[in-house]
């Protein structure tokens, strides 16, 4: 798999990563269930592939300069991010970054 060099390239690539039928049960939780029951499935995946722990790709780069550094919350950011689009959940990344900061 790819390294997204974007927080939008990177939910892009999950939108066709995960099914439709796994993206239909996701909507169907909150999202703090969704992140939850995702931290150490998809989530571990993401770190792992995407390697969220460094700095040397566009997207870490990103989480970088607004000051997100541990790889879990990397992680969490983005499938936040991912939730949000497959829900029709207005994002404001604002008020997502003050959760980690």
């Amino acid at each position: 798999m790819q390294e997204p060099e974007s927080l939008k390239e990177a939910v892009n690539y999950l939108t066709i990563m995960v099914s439709p039928e796994d993206q239909i049960e996701f909507m169907e939780m909150s999202e703090l269930d969704f992140t939850s029951n995702a931290h150490f499935t998809l989530g571990k995946h993401l770190r792992s592939q995407w390697r969220l722990w460094t700095d040397s790709t566009g997207l870490g780069k990103w989480f970088t300069s607004v000051g997100i550094m541990d790889a879990d919350d990397r992680s969490d950011f983005v499938l936040t991010c991912f939730y949000k689009k497959i829900t029709a959940t207005p994002l404001n990344i604002d008020e997502l970054l003050k959760r980690y900061l």
